[in-house]
């Protein structure tokens, strides 16, 4: 990150410290929101869930470099339990995904009503990997489908069996 000069965006200058002393407890850290908020976490936190799929976006790194920072703008706010997309004060996972994309070079989400509000659920990332629009499949771990966490073809294979179809 040091090395694509990461560390000197505005957003990421106020949380850089946070993220070194991460690096004590493990090098690898995601920017996510559960319902303490969104937080900068080591990755092996976010691995003990049931289930687990890593997707990776498909574009060239100063666009991946622009969309990190944009996700470090989002460290610290709480978890929007409401799940409404038309305010950025506080978010929902998906929404720390939409947040940080949407807008880099073509990158667009189709936001879908649900429950009366537009909304983006894991589900529709996943099925953006699976077409390989934006993101693709990296990685999975689903048990009753795999035992084991799957990478590459096989993680495709895999969310095409867990994901339903869209809408």
């Amino acid at each position: 990150l040091q090395a694509l000069r990461l560390h000197e965006h505005p957003n990421v200058q106020p949380r850089w410290q946070r993220l070194l002393e991460l690096d004590a407890v493990e090098p690898r850290r995601v920017v996510e929101a559960m319902k303490d908020g969104v937080r900068l976490r080591p990755i092996s936190q976010t691995f003990k869930s049931d289930a687990v799929t890593v997707i990776r976006p498909m574009l060239p790194m100063p666009s991946i470099v622009e969309a990190l920072a944009r996700s470090f703008f989002h460290e610290g706010k709480p978890y929007d339990f409401d799940f409404d997309f038309s305010r950025s004060d506080r978010l929902v996972c998906t929404e720390v995904v939409y947040r940080a994309y949407e807008g880099v070079g073509e990158t667009r989400f189709e936001l879908k009503h649900r429950v009366g509000r537009l909304t983006l659920s894991a589900e529709d990332l996943l099925r953006m990997a699976i077409r390989k629009h934006v993101f693709e499949p990296v990685a999975a771990y689903a048990p009753g489908y795999t035992s084991d966490l799957v990478q590459g073809d096989m993680a495709n294979q895999v969310l095409c069996k867990t994901v339903a179809p869209a809408d």
